[in-house]
């Protein structure tokens, strides 16, 4: 039986996270893993997360990408994972056993999006009913939950450590998994089983989202197929060091 990781990645919003995670313990059904991954909170989320013995990564601030790619590596090593779902903290389950809906249409498509979002036109669902077999293809991503496999994960790698911040850094990524042919190009596979937003603000920068696209025009030339979650060997021994010093001793480190 194939294990189920799931990690919510967060950002100074203590009281939604604690939210989220409560919301996941009810509604969620079977085994899984939770870890969560922090992204240099200030406010008492990794004290919060102490307290209540969830397994936390927490680490200087360096954006979206970075605290994904945290919470997939610790999945993958340390727990053991085979298929990943990755929460943002306002992304909260509403259904019982949402978690069976995601599990299975990412190990059907490896790689699977947050969508359609009620507030964009219906002309960008290109196809799909929302359904396992049949999801939502679409040209435009969000990423309030994404699920991937180890497989994928294998074969694609992580989210560019080229990107800081906020913004696209989830469209380059999907990119791959088509280029592996995974899906088609701009027919993404997509789904809103189970969840919904919450409200909680944003952290959205202009500045840096125009800084990420253009980061994204020059990896899209590239053409890139696999990824690891490190630009250098010494990001690399930075990044492991910091997953191990947050998570607990009895974890074993599998790099």
């Amino acid at each position: 039986m194939r294990r189920l990781g799931i990690a919510i990645v967060t950002y100074n919003r203590e009281k939604i996270l604690a939210e989220t995670i409560s919301r996941i313990r009810e509604f969620t059904t079977g085994e899984y893993d939770l870890v969560v991954s922090d992204d240099g909170s200030a406010d008492g989320t990794v004290a919060y997360c102490r307290k209540n013995n969830i397994p936390c990564i927490t680490a200087p601030n360096s954006g979206i990408a970075a605290n994904k790619n945290r919470g997939i590596y610790a999945l993958l090593h340390y727990f053991n994972a085979d298929t990943i779902l990755i929460l943002e903290d306002d992304c909260q389950p509403e259904v019982r056993s949402w978690n069976e809906h995601w599990q299975s249409i990412t190990e059907r498509w490896q790689h699977v999006c947050y969508g359609p979002v009620s507030t964009w036109p219906k002309e960008v669902i290109k196809a799909g009913t929302g359904t396992i077999d049949d999801p939502y293809r679409m040209a435009q991503l969000t990423a309030q939950i994404t699920g991937v496999t180890r497989e994928a994960l294998n074969k694609v790698g992580y989210l560019s450590p080229l990107f800081a911040g906020y913004g696209h850094e989830h469209v380059e990524w999907t990119r791959r998994f088509a280029q592996a042919g995974y899906f088609e190009m701009d027919l993404f596979p997509c789904s809103n089983y189970g969840l919904h937003l919450a409200e909680s603000g944003t952290f959205f920068n202009q500045a840096q989202v125009d800084k990420n696209y253009r980061i994204l025009l020059k990896i899209v030339r590239r053409k890139m197929k696999f990824v690891k979650p490190w630009r250098h060997f010494w990001q690399k021994g930075n990044f492991i060091r910091t997953i191990k010093n947050s998570l607990t001793p009895q974890r074993k480190d599998e790099d």
